[in-house]
């Protein structure tokens, strides 16, 4: 499901469904150049990496980063990366809905109800399978 395309910056790029939830994620939460900065940070890219791509200075990129952390309730790249395929594993294949939104939605996590790392009480392969 995943293909290297620029193996030289060591870029990774997905394809099919996963494309489509990894464009759609953080679209109902986040603005556009914070989900840039996510999108680029899910990427591989480190913060002066995507300084230079997006013509801004690593301050800024930092300020975007703060921000999004606090919209998202992650403290490090690490659990933006386990959010990111928490959200998706749980989302209905194909679906044109942001993973984000919909893991929120299902989970509580961003609403007071439960924190990012708890089980949900539910089956999710059950769950998306009545979801399509």
């Amino acid at each position: 499901m995943l293909s290297a395309s620029d193996s030289s910056r060591g870029e990774v790029n997905f394809s099919g469904p996963l494309k489509k939830a990894f464009d759609n994620f953080g679209r109902d939460v986040l603005t556009g150049r914070e989900r840039e900065v996510v999108h680029l940070l899910l990427k591989g890219h480190s913060s002066r990496a995507i300084a230079g791509l997006l013509g801004l200075s690593v301050n800024t990129i930092k300020v975007y980063t703060k921000r999004f952390h606090k919209k998202l309730e992650v403290s490090s790249q690490a659990e933006l990366f386990s959010l990111f395929f928490e959200a998706i594993s749980l989302c209905p294949f194909d679906a044109d809905v942001d993973p984000l939104s919909h893991y929120r939605r299902l989970t509580g996590h961003g609403l007071g109800i439960r924190r990012h790392g708890q089980q949900p009480d539910f089956e999710p392969l059950s769950h998306c399978a009545e979801s399509q």
